[in-house]
């Protein structure tokens, strides 16, 4: 039959099993250390596990009022929350997206102080060379024929 539940009714006449940490616990306690004393104590005594409800409440030093930690903020909206309102001043106060795409992009490396120095020293030794006549002027070097239409990729000033 569909309409019927049958809930489980506990047996009122079961007992909760024997609490052997309790027993071995007690036996030690009275002075019992070998295995046959334990056993004659545990014929003589008897400790059961106790059940959720069998066990005495908890004595806390504060009551079911108390609160801990700060106070909520009551004058947030819950609604403006929940429909998350507050992006639109998120909005307003954030970096734009280009600012912060372009504080992300890698850097040129800058040039150390012996490449300047090297840079400095060409430049002036060619300034001589162009102050000079053309027959002072150090050669073009050798270019095989299918790249003479082609430029440098490197100029005299390194």
């Amino acid at each position: 039959m569909l309409g019927n539940w049958a809930a489980h009714e506990p047996n009122p006449n079961v007992v909760p099993g024997r609490d052997f940490k309790q027993l071995n616990k007690h036996a030690v306690v009275e002075g019992r250390i070998t295995c046959k004393d334990m056993a004659d104590f545990r014929k003589t005594h008897d400790f059961r596990l106790k059940y959720g409800s069998d066990k005495p409440a908890e004595k806390k030093p504060y009551d079911a009022t108390t609160h801990f930690g700060r106070a909520t903020n009551t004058t947030d909206n819950f609604n403006d929350l929940f429909s998350h309102s507050y992006r639109y001043d998120w909005v307003a106060n954030a970096t734009p997206a280009s600012e912060a795409c372009a504080a992300m992009q890698r850097k040129k490396p800058a040039m150390t102080k012996t490449a300047l120095a090297l840079q400095a020293k060409s430049k002036e030794l060619m300034a001589k060379y162009d102050a000079a006549s053309s027959a002072n002027r150090p050669p073009e070097g050798w270019k095989m024929s299918a790249f003479v239409t082609v430029p440098p990729k490197i100029g005299r000033t390194g």
